[in-house]
């Protein structure tokens, strides 16, 4: 692996889905499909070398949504090749392959992270840089990395002219569309 590029992946499918109820919203059918299987097929379809996908309750589950794929079921950071990773939330079906990509791009080797910038809002999927890296190991809770990118000069905004980097599924409402 270049530590100039990114070739690594972590998805994150190991919430509980407090908000949504009883089931487990990344199992829930969207569109016909169960919802994480969207973030799978768009991690696998991208540029993407290696893929992890971090799973918790119903794990077994998820994970079968991955078969067939280059995937490697591990945890977390710790599991990815060093250098820049970029994290995909499970629960986020909008992000295509081609925005994956058009990140994965984005990435300069001398920053910090790198975020994706919707008119101003800043998004996900992020990459993480391996000082990020580090500094997310100390991350508890459900708040997410945006703290690591608070006050650093050294995180790349990139602009996206894709909502998708916006839009996650919290509640039954989201499955509306």
């Amino acid at each position: 692996m270049s530590f100039d590029s990114v070739e690594s992946a972590i998805i994150l499918a190991a919430g509980r889905s407090q908000r949504f109820g009883a089931e487990n919203k990344l199992l829930a059918l969207w569109r016909g499909r169960a919802l994480a299987s969207y973030a799978i097929a768009a991690a696998a379809a991208s540029k993407l070398r290696h893929i992890i996908l971090v799973t918790g309750q119903d794990g077994d589950a998820i994970a079968a949504l991955a078969a067939d794929a280059k995937f490697t079921l591990q945890v977390g950071l710790a599991a990815a090749a060093e250098g820049p990773v970029i994290v995909l939330l499970a629960d986020m079906p909008l992000v295509s392959a081609a925005l994956i990509d058009d990140l994965l791009g984005a990435w300069r080797k001398d920053a910090y992270a790198l975020v994706p910038d919707y008119n101003g809002q800043a998004g996900n999927p992020v990459i993480l840089g391996s000082a990020a890296r580090i500094n997310a190991k100390s991350l508890t809770g459900d708040r997410g990395a945006r703290r690591l990118f608070e006050d650093r000069r050294d995180v790349l905004r990139h602009p996206v002219s894709d909502p998708a980097v916006l839009r996650d599924f919290d509640s039954s409402a989201d499955f509306s569309d």
